[in-house]
């Protein structure tokens, strides 16, 4: 009886553990987009019309979002 509580609870732990790798990722995907966005608004800041750097606010609002 007590070995099959053993592999209830490492199936719990490896299924707690892949939901956290998997929020992990999410995260610094998100992260990573809202950076190259930023990056991508500075570059049209400096070289082209910053007038177009209201267009990128939705999608820079979304992957903030998706960061928290």
């Amino acid at each position: 009886m007590s070995n099959g509580n053993q592999t209830d609870n490492d199936m719990f732990h490896s299924v707690i553990n892949a939901g956290q790798a998997t929020l992990k990722s999410a995260i610094l995907i998100n992260g990573g987009a809202a950076t190259a966005i930023l990056a991508f608004i500075g570059h049209i800041w400096s070289t082209d019309t910053p007038e177009r750097v209201v267009d990128f606010a939705c999608p820079l609002l979304s992957f903030v979002v998706g960061v928290f």
